[in-house]
């Protein structure tokens, strides 16, 4: 059995803000640590489809890196 979920990026990342209140502060501590994970996972993905259509040739595989670059330039603190 095969289950397919439709998930958008607001179900993933919870809203954080600060309370001014250390142990609600604390929660929100909690899910930067989990905003750090994904983060880091997405660039990791990007990075490696990257590096993978890296001087191909075919017309889809360079879209695909000129994708994967601009987001990864997200990242990039120069630009």
């Amino acid at each position: 059995m095969k289950l397919q979920l439709n998930v958008e990026p607001g179900d993933l990342i919870q809203n954080i803000s600060f309370h001014g209140e250390t142990n609600a502060d604390n929660e929100e501590l909690k899910k930067l640590d989990n905003l750090e994970a994904m983060l880091s996972t997405a660039y990791l993905e990007l990075l490696g489809l990257m590096l993978d259509t890296e001087d191909r040739i075919e017309y889809s595989a360079k879209q695909l890196h000129q994708r994967a670059e601009e987001l990864l330039s997200m990242f990039n603190e120069d630009e």
